[in-house]
């Protein structure tokens, strides 16, 4: 994705279709493809950040356009020298500059950009960059807001494209020049205002000095500067540059690859914790291999320690977890359990989901504890409506006895008991997540029909009703 973000940056630097024809001092003067190409290419070969490199772009239309209007007028017609000297011909680049049909112009061949423009023109229409199949799965207006996923994208894009620093220091100049006017306004009010109270004319004549005589409206400006008292977090926050020493990253395996790259920009040591399950990956972009993600950054430079005791799940459970993630991957080998609670997982099928959850939840809620029931998202509404105090959406409150989530909510999170509703509409991961909260009692429920591994009775632990 690296790659095809560059693309389309290297697209919005444009060649004329087929020429730009730009009136200048009653005269018309013609940019073609071929004179942009030359400058497109020279740019490119500083190798410079799209929105940096614009000075230089900038810099080589300027000159083109001023080498054609010098040919024009100042070329000799009996021997074909040229009679303008460098004063001539540093005006005539001057007054090219003042030509807002020049600005016009470069504008349309190397517009400036933003991280947000670039990846939302991208995500609208990204045909012809990816794969059809890939593209029909990213194509969306951004009008809807952005997305996490989004973010790598856009820190990509922001690296492409940089900052034109001129622009930067003419806001900051702008800033100063209003800071240094509000100053002027103080002093001039403040000496417009003063008053002469004096018993007789010899204290008049004595010397009275006034905010005027001492401070100009700079350094008054300056001392109203603000220090910044900000925390290293709150600065950190605010710079999307910002680079730490050690960054300890949490679920890792259901990082992208280009969220990969977006962290080892901000770890110049790569100094890094890493904590992740692979079999816990729910996103399609996520980690399939931790040798595959890091070789590119560190090399060999890595150590990899497997956590082999499971302090949470009992192992009732874990076997039962286990043996899904096997039919997938036969060689992967779980955590693992230090304890056993003596309470096997049980497995039924109901026709009546939603009054067979609320028989489960009432059986599976524990005296002291809280109870999770895992269900697909587009069955909450449903079953909600038969589990009385249960706590649903985007941001359900934890706390409470009973809370209704989808699979990936329940990540991260560990409940006395589970209920997993309709598994076989799950994949792989996140039914091994599903499976693994619960560190008392689980339950499963379903209507249709059920992965192999549960299905199968002979694996250890199962009751099925």
């Amino acid at each position: 994705m690296a790659d095809v973000l560059a693309d389309v940056v290297r697209d919005w630097q444009a060649l004329p279709d087929p020429v730009i024809a730009i009136e200048h001092d009653r005269e018309i003067l013609m940019l073609d493809d071929g004179l942009v190409k030359v400058a497109r290419e020279r740019t490119r070969a500083a190798r410079l950040p799209h929105n940096v490199a614009r000075e230089h772009f900038e810099g080589h239309i300027l000159n083109t356009l001023t080498d054609m209007v010098a040919e024009r007028i100042g070329t000799d017609p009996f021997d074909g020298t040229n009679l303008l000297d460098p004063s001539d011909i540093t005006q005539i680049r001057d007054e090219l500059a003042e030509n807002p049909e020049v600005w016009a112009a470069i504008d349309q061949l190397w517009p400036r950009l933003t991280p947000q423009r670039l990846v939302a023109d991208f995500l609208a229409d990204p045909v012809g960059y990816l794969p059809d199949e890939d593209a029909a799965a990213i194509r969306r207006p951004v009008t809807r807001g952005w997305t996490v996923a989004d973010v790598p994208l856009l820190d990509e894009a922001a690296e492409l494209l940089g900052v034109d620093e001129r622009l930067a220091r003419a806001r900051a100049e702008r800033e100063r020049e209003t800071q240094v006017a509000y100053a002027q306004g103080v002093l001039d009010v403040s000496y417009a205002s003063r008053t002469y109270e004096f018993d007789d004319k010899d204290e008049e004549d004595s010397e009275v000095l006034s905010a005027h005589d001492i401070i100009d409206a700079e350094r008054f400006a300056e001392r109203q500067e603000e220090d910044d008292h900000r925390s290293a977090a709150e600065r950190a926050a605010a710079d999307r540059t910002w680079a730490f020493g050690h960054i300890i990253v949490d679920e890792a395996q259901e990082l992208s690859p280009m969220a990969w790259r977006l962290l080892m920009r901000r770890s110049p040591t790569r100094s890094m914790t890493l904590v992740g399950d692979p079999a816990q990956t729910a996103e399609a972009a996520g980690v399939g291999s931790w040798q595959k993600i890091l070789e590119p950054y560190v090399q060999d430079r890595w150590e990899h320690a497997r956590l082999g005791v499971n302090y949470r799940t009992p192992a009732e459970i874990m076997e039962l977890a286990a043996a899904v993630v096997r039919a997938q991957n036969p060689g992967f080998e779980p955590p693992s359990s230090v304890r056993s609670t003596g309470v096997r997982p049980w497995v039924r099928a109901t026709d009546d989901l939603p009054g067979a959850v609320a028989e489960a939840v009432k059986e599976l809620t524990p005296a002291e504890g809280r109870l999770a029931v895992i269900a697909p998202r587009h069955l909450h509404r449903r079953l909600a409506a038969r589990l009385d105090g249960v706590t649903a959406g985007a941001e359900p409150d934890l706390t409470r006895t009973v809370v209704l989530l989808d699979p990936r909510q329940s990540k991260g999170l560990e409940f006395d008991s589970v209920l997993v509703v309709e598994p076989g509409l799950y994949g792989t991961s996140d039914l091994y997540v599903a499976l693994t909260r619960a560190t008392q009692r689980l339950g499963v429920l379903h209507t249709g029909r059920l992965p192999k591994a549960l299905a199968d009775t002979a694996v250890p632990g199962i009751v099925k009703t």
